[in-house]
C-alpha cells in the first residue's frame, strides 16, 4: 500500500508541469471541489465494513462481510445518484463558480455516483 500511494503521488508531481499547461486554474478548482465531495463519499460508501474483513475468523464470515460491503455500496451509490439527479439546475447554478451548460451539468451529475 505504501508503494502504491507513493507512486501515485510521484506521478502527480511529475505530471504537474504538463497539467498546468493543459488546464486552467479554474478547471483545477472544479476538480478540487469534485475530489473533496468524492473523498467524503468514498469514506462512507461501504459503511466501513471493509475494515472488518481482516478480522473474520472463517471464510464464511469473510464472504458475509463482503456481501454486506456490496449491499452498502449499492445503497449508498443509489442514494448519491438520487441526490445528484434531484438537485434542480437553478440550485446548481447558484453554487457553481462558472456558467454551466446542460451537457456539463449532466456530465458532473453522472460522474459523482
Amino acid at each position: 500500500m505504501l508503494t502504491g500511494t507513493t507512486s501515485g503521488q510521484l506521478v502527480g508531481i511529475i505530471l504537474s508541469p504538463a497539467l498546468t499547461r493543459l488546464y486552467s486554474p479554474q478547471q483545477f478548482g472544479i476538480l478540487s471541489v469534485y475530489l473533496a465531495i468524492l473523498s467524503i463519499l468514498v469514506v462512507i460508501a461501504s459503511l466501513r465494513y471493509e475494515l472488518t474483513l481482516t478480522l473474520a475468523k472463517t471464510d464464511i464470515d469473510a464472504i458475509n462481510l463482503t456481501a454486506i460491503c456490496a449491499c452498502g455500496l449499492i445503497i449508498t451509490t443509489t442514494l448519491v445518484s438520487v441526490g445528484a439527479f434531484s438537485v434542480p439546475k437553478s440550485v446548481m447554478e447558484n453554487f457553481w463558480p462558472t456558467p454551466l451548460s446542460s451537457l456539463n451539468m449532466m456530465t458532473y451529475r453522472v460522474l459523482l455516483p
